[in-house]
């Protein structure tokens, strides 16, 4: 059931400080003109009034409305922008969703840009500005963690700086100094990893760094803020394709986040810069050899206290060839709580070896994972990797996957060991769509390369989705490869 939750009376117009910052526009023109909006590849048009609690396309499609992103479009003018703020203001205490921490901490963040960034401050807006985050300073986000909870931080330190309030930044830096050390591992990744919310925070990291050099802040979060932007900006750069774009792992899908291309450009303007990094304790390894760029995911579902973004997909890689993808991950189109949610996390949508019939790790719901594998390597060089994957009872199997890479083959070798004998087990390979599968002989071609598999009880082409964005998919093709024990692959470039 809801409550609603009522802003508070604001006396008078809190004092701010008019910060000189160019803001980084967002990319994507989602507010159409008028009432207008497209999120998520769907476009609506509420026509005279917005209902800031439409649930029609989804809980995400509603948190997009509230989030305010448009605001920073490059097409959005100040009249429209105002219009928009004043009338969620004058009915934000109806509001279910407007109110939770998480849409608060996004939306206060770009209606601070906005103002800035127009030189604009209309009292009405401030005041309810402060009031949205005097509800948000009461509604951290202690009980989800992860993500949200460094987003409750973020928002808080900008508006710390914006009011030049003491109170929200010393909330603020008590809970960014916890939390990035918490959720910011070693080599630079984000803890849930994913590498779309990898963008995502950096790019929010940013968005602090700038607001605090131009908001003279001399707190002692400046460093803190700058180290980590660094090296977040380093696992970007070493996890990303030379195409420019990201595997996407875990929950990661297309047009969401800012590039790495346009995250180092926004970061060279504040005078930041990447730092090289060795990819270790994210449990991603990356791999080139030749025209081959190889990311395999071996590390374990994490963390323990929030696997809400996580797959099905330890032993998983993605391989791009002459800087096109090849072999993919199936992505994510939904949030929504369903069969299509279900799928899109489990094992048979990744290129991983399972046990036939068998999840490794127990997801469920939309955002939830029971019992989960055991995953460690036990071996690497600079193109090869050995990881061990121990999954648990009733399952009793140990699988192994070995990968070799060289300039003109790939050798992939799988091996289970079980206690049950007979134990049929399954691969998946899934293409980029528009990939051409042939069978010829003992093995199949596959746009310029040669896949064979020694061991195979039986391959077969499947069809299946993939997805290229929310609520967006193209038809695609899969190898799906059923064996016993051990199967080998090598997939070569064609003499």
């Amino acid at each position: 059931m809801f409550f609603p939750v009522r802003l508070p009376a604001i006396d008078k117009t809190p004092g701010f400080k008019q910060i000189n910052l160019t803001v980084f526009p967002y990319e994507r023109r989602s507010c159409l003109g008028s009432n207008c909006f497209t999120f998520l590849n769907i476009e609506y048009d509420f026509g005279e009034r917005i209902n800031w609690e439409w649930l029609e396309y989804g809980r995400l499609w509603t948190y997009k409305l509230n989030y305010f992103e448009y605001l920073n479009q490059r097409e959005m003018d100040t009249k429209t922008g105002l219009r928009l703020m004043r009338e969620f203001s004058g009915e934000i205490d109806k509001s279910s969703v407007g109110l939770e921490p998480y849409p608060i901490s996004l939306r206060g963040i770009n209606w601070i840009k906005f103002m800035v960034n127009h030189d604009v401050y209309p009292d009405d807006v401030i005041q309810s500005l402060y009031a949205q985050y005097s509800v948000l300073t009461k509604k951290i986000e202690y009980h989800l963690l992860g993500n949200h909870l460094l987003e409750n931080g973020f928002s808080v330190f900008t508006a710390g700086i914006f009011f030049d309030n003491e109170e929200f930044l010393k909330l603020a830096e008590g809970l960014l100094s916890a939390e990035l050390d918490e959720q910011i591992l070693p080599d630079g990744g984000h803890v849930e990893g994913s590498p779309m919310y990898q963008q995502i925070l950096t790019q929010r990291i940013l968005d602090c760094i700038n607001f605090a050099s131009n908001g003279r802040y001399e707190g002692n979060l400046k460093e803190k803020l700058k180290d980590n932007a660094e090296r977040m900006l380093g696992w970007l750069v070493a996890m990303t394709f030379k195409n420019g774009e990201i595997p996407h792992f875990n929950d990661s899908a297309e047009n969401i986040s800012l590039s790495t291309n346009k995250l180092i450009e926004y970061a060279v303007r504040l005078g930041i810069k990447p730092i090289e990094i060795t990819l270790q304790e994210s449990g991603y390894r990356k791999f080139t050899a030749g025209n081959f760029e190889i990311v395999i995911d071996a590390g374990e579902i994490k963390p323990d206290y929030q696997a809400g973004h996580s797959h099905n997909d330890a032993g998983s890689f993605v391989l791009n060839v002459n800087n096109k993808p090849l072999i993919v991950d199936t992505g994510i189109t939904t949030y929504q709580s369903n069969k299509r949610r279900i799928e899109e996390r489990s094992v048979k949508s990744h290129n991983t070896v399972y046990p036939e019939g068998i999840e490794p790790s127990d997801i469920w719901g939309s955002f939830r994972v029971g019992k989960r594998e055991k995953v460690r390597i036990l071996k690497e060089t600079k193109n090869s990797i050995e990881i061990e994957r121990r999954l648990p009872n009733p399952a009793k199997v140990d699988l192994k996957r070995c990968l070799n890479l060289s300039e003109n083959e790939i050798k992939i070798s799988d091996r289970s060991v079980s206690d049950r004998q007979s134990k049929r087990y399954i691969t998946s390979f899934h293409f980029e769509s528009g990939c051409k599968i042939k069978k010829v002989s003992d093995h199949y071609l596959i746009n310029g390369l040669r896949f064979s598999f020694v061991g195979a009880e039986e391959v077969k082409v499947e069809n299946y989705k993939l997805a290229k964005g929310f609520n967006t998919q193209k038809d695609s093709k899969k190898l799906v490869i059923t064996f016993f024990e051990e199967l080998t692959t090598c997939i070569q470039i064609k003499n």
